[in-house]
């Protein structure tokens, strides 16, 4: 992964295995954007993604989430995503799903772009395990969620 990462005109950061909440709050520590995404190494954007989520970004948008295709060890496409989103904008009816069931539908953290504040608060966890359910759980709380049923990244 990291001889492919060099082969792009980005900064990239080398950093020891220190888990999942490190890399995020070092990603936070060395970006200004508003807008903030976690790429999972095994992950990758689909072509003229990021043009598709800058479209459908606000200051209101606390979450925007998006489907994630299937892809073999080749980056061969294998199938759709499972499960499936819909296109919607929503905050409150998110908010009541979340307060009566404790869940909504949300791909796994590379299907996320966050708002920066709602990744701010990472930096108040002071544990590791599934840190990426804290801002995936918060924004509904701190703005609105954007679902795009495009697959943007596999």
């Amino acid at each position: 992964s990291w001889d492919i990462i060099n082969n792009f005109d980005v900064r990239a950061y080398r950093l020891p295995n220190g888990g999942a909440l490190q890399a995020c709050i070092f990603g936070l520590d060395h970006t200004t954007a508003p807008f903030v995404l976690f790429l999972d190494a095994d992950d990758m954007l689909a072509p003229n993604s990021l043009n598709k989520i800058l479209a459908l970004v606000d200051e209101k948008v606390a979450k925007l989430q998006y489907s994630l295709g299937l892809i073999d060890s080749e980056g061969r496409f294998i199938g759709s995503a499972a499960p499936a989103l819909d296109d919607y904008r929503e905050r409150s009816e998110i908010i009541h799903r979340v307060l009566r069931t404790g869940f909504y539908k949300t791909p796994p953290t590379s299907g996320n772009v966050f708002r920066r504040d709602v990744c701010n608060i990472l930096r108040e966890i002071d544990y590791e395990k599934y840190v990426d359910g804290v801002i995936l759980y918060a924004a509904p709380f701190m703005g609105d969620i954007v679902s795009t049923s495009d697959e943007l990244g596999f």
